[in-house]
C-alpha cells in the first residue's frame, strides 16, 4: 500500500507546484491599429498634358514642348476630414524638343529633334482639402512620384523633302527609373454620398535623369556613335490637366 501512497502523493504535491508557478510571465498583448475600408476611395483620371525638358550637356538645349496624355488609378487613405494621402498607379506619356548643332551634326536631318518617354507613375502625397461647402472642396497636394520608364525613343526630322526618318529607340540610353515630385491644386464636387468627380492641375518635375548620360558614351553600347561626345542628362517636366471619377 505504501508503494502506492507515496508517489501518489509526490504526483499531488508536484501538480499543485506546477499549476502555481508555472504559468509565463503575461505581457500585454499588442494589437494592430484596425484600417477602416471606408476611409479608402478609388478613382480614375484622363490626363493630358504639356510636357518638355531640361537637359544637362556641353551642346545639347531644351527647345520646345509637347503635348501628351495619360491617365490612371487613384488611391486616397483618410487620415482626417482634412488631410488624406493620396496614391495610385499612372500611365505618364512625356517628352519634349532638344536642339543640337554639333554633336548630333548630320546633313540628313534637321538639329532639332524630340525625345519621347512612357512611363509607370507611383505617387505618394498628402492632399489637404477645405471643408466641403454645398457638396464642393478644393485641395492642396504635393508628394514624390516614382516613374518606371517603359519605352524611350527619338524623333528627327528629315532636312530632305518628302523624307521621313523613323523613330529612334532610346531604351539602351536610358534609365530603368527615376524619381521626381508633383504639387497641384484641385476640386472636387460630390454627387452622390459614394460618387464625386474632379478636376485638378499638377506640376511634375523629374529630380533624376530619364537618360543613362553614362551609355551615350560607352563603346558597348548598340548606339555608341549615336553622336555625343559626353553623357547627357534629360530631366522631363510637365503640366497635366486631369478630369476624373472617385467612388
Amino acid at each position: 500500500m505504501r508503494k502506492f501512497i507515496i508517489p501518489a502523493i509526490i504526483l499531488l504535491f508536484s501538480t499543485q507546484l506546477f499549476s502555481q508557478y508555472s504559468g509565463y510571465p503575461s505581457y500585454p498583448q499588442t494589437t494592430l491599429p484596425k484600417i477602416n475600408l471606408d476611409q479608402f476611395t478609388f478613382g480614375l483620371k484622363v490626363s493630358p498634358n504639356i510636357s518638355w525638358v531640361g537637359v544637362k550637356h556641353n551642346d545639347a538645349i531644351a527647345d520646345g514642348a509637347t503635348l501628351k496624355i495619360g491617365g490612371g488609378i487613384v488611391a486616397h487613405y483618410e487620415i482626417n476630414s482634412l488631410l488624406s494621402v493620396v496614391t495610385g498607379v499612372n500611365y505618364h506619356l512625356t517628352g519634349g524638343y532638344l536642339y543640337d548643332s554639333l554633336s548630333l551634326n548630320n546633313p540628313l536631318t534637321k538639329d532639332n529633334y524630340r525625345v519621347n518617354y512612357s512611363a509607370v507613375e507611383v505617387p505618394l502625397g498628402l492632399r489637404l482639402s477645405t471643408p466641403l461647402v454645398d457638396k464642393t472642396s478644393y485641395y492642396l497636394q504635393g508628394g514624390v512620384n516614382t516613374s518606371f520608364i517603359i519605352t524611350a525613343s527619338e524623333k528627327h526630322k528629315s532636312s530632305v523633302p518628302n523624307t521621313k526618318i523613323p523613330a529612334l529607340d532610346i531604351i539602351p540610353l536610358t534609365s530603368t527609373s527615376a524619381v521626381g515630385f508633383f504639387a497641384g491644386v484641385g476640386i472636387e464636387r460630390q454627387i452622390l454620398r459614394k460618387f464625386s468627380i474632379f478636376a485638378e492641375m499638377n506640376y511634375k518635375q523629374s529630380l533624376s535623369s530619364f537618360s543613362n548620360g553614362i551609355e551615350y558614351v560607352s563603346p558597348t553600347n548598340p548606339l555608341y556613335d549615336h553622336g555625343y561626345n559626353e553623357p547627357i542628362s534629360i530631366f522631363p517636366a510637365a503640366m497635366e490637366f486631369s478630369v476624373g471619377v472617385m467612388f
